[in-house]
């Protein structure tokens, strides 16, 4: 368990005056999920996925192993700019995803541990792919 008696109200209060507005999106799979031509508008998320997040608007990109959620993404713009880019997703439009966003804090310099050698190469988890694993082995196919 981690002990947290050493932080201070005082370094609490300095932590969160330095808190920035974003927004999350949960990405949560649609009644649409496994419709005919699921594969290719699955890859049209993806690369745009990709190029939200190579272009900034997203900073944070997880997808998830789930039957459920898809995955998450934190995003540099407000709540309604976030809604407005997940509405023109292609599997969201195709109801095989559900967008929830969500006005969020984040802290500057916070970032995800670097990089695992047992999951960068290909093969690995399908991390770029916004499915959590490569379209050929998603489950329920």
């Amino acid at each position: 368990m981690i002990s947290y008696e050493h932080v201070t109200p005082d370094q609490v209060r300095e932590v969160a005056a330095t808190a920035r507005p974003y927004a999350v999106a949960l990405l949560r799979w649609g009644p649409q999920r496994h419709r005919d031509g699921a594969d290719a508008i699955e890859l049209e998320h993806q690369r745009r996925m990709v190029a939200l997040r190579d272009a900034g608007t997203i900073a944070v990109l997880c997808p998830a192993d789930s039957e459920r959620l898809a995955g998450v993404a934190v995003m540099v713009v407000d709540a309604d700019e976030a809604t407005a880019i997940m509405a023109e997703d292609p599997c969201v439009r195709a109801d095989m995803i559900r967008a929830e966003v969500y006005r969020c804090y984040g802290f500057p310099g916070d970032a995800l541990p670097g990089e695992d050698p047992d999951t960068s190469a290909a093969g690995g988890t399908g991390a770029a792919t916004g499915t959590g694993r490569p379209p050929s082995s998603r489950k329920g196919r």
